[in-house]
């Protein structure tokens, strides 16, 4: 049996080049506007004003357990997130650390990206009560991607069946902290949990904006802690 990962793993402080960026004082990385080279953006979550941020049906607020801090999305009614205009993105690589609950239908939480409006974005999530289980048919539904609000998950589960869904690595427990990475180039979208060199899914974009801003996502009935957000914007075709 695994041992559940209760904190989110600490992280040094950034190596020369990157930015520490608290969620007070948000500033913008260029994604290689100018023909400058892009910055590596850390959002430091250990303190929260919603007054810089546009907060969508959530209670937000920053905890600290054990000398680690991250950010704390409350249960509400429908799907919520919290995101802020300035942190903009087109490609690169999206990390983040995230913690649900083992409470079936009720933790659906990820990072929603390209986000234009509250209605106009596309997100990757994770089930996490579908982590670990018997029934295979859940299980493999446990890391979703859509784009909304023409590619919602169940238009794309009835049309591309397998496509846009995938179960998550083997020794993940659903209360765990699970590192998340986001590989976004151009059409192609990859996602990597715990550091794994190897996607657990990988997908094309069926549409939607090719750039826009990055938000913690929640859904229906679900609350959700995220940590060590980093964004590294790069040109479509780097790899």
């Amino acid at each position: 049996m695994p041992t559940q990962r209760s904190q989110p793993p600490a992280r040094p402080f950034p190596r020369s080049g990157a930015v520490l960026i608290p969620l007070l004082l948000l500033l913008l990385a260029a994604d290689g506007c100018g023909g400058a080279k892009p910055v590596e953006t850390r959002v430091d979550p250990a303190t929260v004003d919603p007054a810089h941020w546009r907060v969508f049906g959530r209670s937000i607020k920053a905890v600290t357990e054990s000398g680690q801090s991250f950010v704390r999305l409350g249960e509400g009614k429908d799907a919520g997130m919290v995101w802020n205009p300035a942190l903009q993105f087109s490609n690169g690589d999206i990390d983040v650390d995230l913690r649900g609950r083992d409470v079936a239908q009720k933790s659906f939480l990820g990072i929603a990206f390209h986000l234009v409006s509250e209605r106009e974005f596309e997100v990757v999530w994770l089930r996490p009560f579908n982590f670990v289980g018997a029934d295979s048919a859940h299980h493999v539904h446990a890391i979703q991607y859509a784009s909304y609000p023409d590619y919602s998950w169940a238009t794309l589960r009835d049309r591309h069946p397998g496509d846009f869904e995938a179960a998550v690595p083997p020794g993940i427990l659903a209360e765990d902290w699970v590192h998340l990475r986001l590989s976004v180039r151009g059409q192609l979208v990859r996602i990597y949990l715990d550091h794994s060199l190897t996607p657990s899914l990988a997908l094309q974009r069926p549409g939607g904006p090719a750039t826009g801003a990055i938000g913690f996502w929640v859904g229906d009935q679900s609350p959700g802690d995220f940590a060590n957000l980093v964004v590294r914007p790069t040109s479509e075709h780097a790899q």
